[in-house]
């Protein structure tokens, strides 16, 4: 059986974690979409070659790289946050199974 205690914190965590949640995603989204920008840029910076090898060159950057690396971390707090919010939902969600099972079992027995 799972402890009132236990419940109360699932329901805290959702509560104090919205605002966590929705700044995750709001730092995901943006650095994906930077990253188009920061591709863009690096590729312009390029004034030679071809099409392909300035689009080499935007892969290729520190810059470019170095932006993976943060859209991989706020990818990563973002899915964090989320399993965790999800495991707080089916705690609560197996809890109120339990409870009405009880529930039921205690109207068979009256």
């Amino acid at each position: 059986m799972i402890a009132q205690k236990d419940i109360e914190r699932c329901f805290d965590f959702l509560r104090d974690s919205a605002a966590q949640i929705a700044d995750a995603r709001m730092n995901k989204v943006r650095t994906e979409e930077m990253r188009k920008v920061i591709w863009s840029e690096m590729r312009r910076a390029c004034n030679e070659g071809t099409q392909a090898e300035r689009d080499a060159f935007a892969y290729a950057s520190e810059q470019y790289k170095s932006h993976i690396e943060e859209m991989a971390q706020a990818a990563r707090a973002f899915e964090l946050l989320k399993a965790q919010r999800e495991a707080a939902i089916a705690k609560i969600d197996a809890w109120r199974t339990s409870s009405a099972n009880e529930r039921g079992a205690q109207r068979a027995i009256s």
